[in-house]
């Protein structure tokens, strides 16, 4: 019989880490961003951190958010990968 598999992450997750890389140069962008974050988890409070790249084409943003399931994190990951803004989401 083959073995189970433990899950790599135990849910609910009070402070699951999503890093987001990607053209995110305006306020609006940013917006867009923090939206749908607040979609998945309402009581988030926006970024923690955001850096932009050396060369200032990309831009980085931390959240932490409650995560629920993997369900949630794949439509989180799905809904962040539509706007054409993101390139990686860690």
């Amino acid at each position: 019989m083959p073995s189970q598999k433990k899950p790599i992450i135990t849910f609910p997750c009070k402070q699951y880490p999503i890093r987001i890389l990607g053209t995110l140069q305006t306020a609006q962008q940013q917006n867009t961003i923090i939206a749908i974050i607040k979609k998945y988890d309402p009581d988030n409070t926006g970024a923690l951190a955001t850096k932009q790249s050396r060369k200032g084409t990309f831009q980085s943003m931390l959240f932490s958010i409650y995560a629920t399931s993997e369900i949630q994190l794949k439509k989180l990951h799905h809904d962040l990968k539509a706007t054409g803004l993101v390139k990686i989401v860690l």
